[in-house]
């Protein structure tokens, strides 16, 4: 009996190169890695979720903002324009906010990438004085402009008020 050897080979047969372990072929012959395309998700899925969780801390609704807020975190340490002494700020539906330490004034809120940010005005009236026979008018107008945030989904938003010294307004009601 002859034997045909042209079919036989000794040699086990290996799948071609193009074709890997835990890979499987799409419609145009290229292998998809499973590994990869799970790890390819799971850094989608986790830039998602830091993207909520700053949206979440740093982006407030005129609605969320409006009420009282409490500084008990200060110092007696001077700073301009920042309250050293406890105090209550309140913010009114009508863009009005109310303090013992800026007296009654307007705010406005800005939404930015950065968050959301508020603007403090305040004060009314002029002052006059002479100086060198001069009748001198200066405005009694200030303003005050810092970012509004909250901790990781927990907590009270927080008007910051001096980030170093970590001294801000929270939210009471």
């Amino acid at each position: 009996m002859i034997e045909n050897n042209r079919f036989r080979s000794s040699q086990p047969r290996q799948a071609p190169e193009r074709w890997h372990v835990g890979s499987k072929l799409t419609a145009d012959s290229t292998p998809i890695n499973y590994r990869e395309h799970i790890m390819r998700n799971k850094v989608i899925l986790g830039i998602f979720l830091l993207m909520i969780v700053y949206i979440v801390n740093n982006f407030f609704s005129e609605e969320m903002l409006i009420g009282k807020y409490a500084n008990t975190n200060f110092s007696d340490d001077f700073i301009a324009e920042i309250p050293h002494k406890a105090d209550t700020l309140i913010l009114k539906k009508n863009n009005a906010f109310e303090s013992r330490f800026y007296g009654k004034g307007k705010y406005k809120i800005i939404h930015s990438l950065g968050g959301t940010e508020i603007d403090l005005s305040y004060g009314e009236g002029y002052s006059s004085t002479i100086i060198n026979g001069e009748h001198i008018k200066v405005s009694n107008k200030a303003g005050f402009s810092t970012y509004i945030n909250r901790i990781m989904f927990f907590g009270n938003p927080k008007i910051i008020l001096c980030e170093d010294l970590n001294h801000y307004y929270e939210k009471t009601e």
